[in-house]
């Protein structure tokens, strides 16, 4: 379900993988329908902005209430955690924030980067991907060492077809 989200998010916003990786509870602006892209995580280091289509916004508030979803965890020392959202929260990463924050350790070295925790959400996302490519029997090139298929697909589906309408500038504008 978590990739099927991400990948509609990709082939809706334009987004890069990374970029899409990065999105926070906070960035998503439901009531507009738009998304915000931190600069930091973008390729030119420009915050920007893209608009969300109906269906990414019911497929968004699915996962996230299926992510956020009232059950009772248990840690490794035996105390009950409930899962509460919390804006900074990374919106297709499977883990997330404890009543008792986790991450807030007293010594910021054991703390863990956010662009570290991003990296590992990319590459587990790129292991499901490139495993349903796989289980789909499409995308090879011959000699099955390329993929026909990846995230960037999704980024030039969006740009040719906006181009295809006859808004080739408009494109350029979309996804950054």
């Amino acid at each position: 379900f978590k990739l099927k989200c991400f990948l509609l998010f990709l082939a809706t916003t334009g987004a890069r993988a990374s970029e899409a990786a990065s999105i926070r509870l906070r960035d998503i602006d439901f009531k507009n329908s738009k998304v915000n892209f931190r600069a930091e995580f973008t390729k030119t280091k420009v915050s920007r902005y893209s608009f969300m289509t109906s269906e990414l916004s019911t497929f968004l508030h699915e996962w996230i209430d299926t992510k956020y979803r009232e059950r009772r965890l248990t840690s490794k020392n035996r105390k009950d955690m409930y899962v509460k959202p919390k804006p900074d929260d990374l919106v297709f990463s499977s883990a997330f924030t404890y009543e008792r924050d986790i991450l807030n350790h007293k010594d910021k070295k054991s703390m863990i980067a956010e662009h570290d925790l991003i990296s590992n959400l990319y590459s587990v996302l790129v292991v499901e991907f490139n495993k349903l490519v796989k289980q789909l029997k499409i995308g090879y090139e011959s000699g099955d060492k390329r993929h026909i298929y990846t995230f960037h697909s999704f980024r030039r589906f969006v740009k040719t077809t906006i181009s295809d309408l006859g808004y080739q500038d408009f494109s350029e504008f979309f996804i950054g």
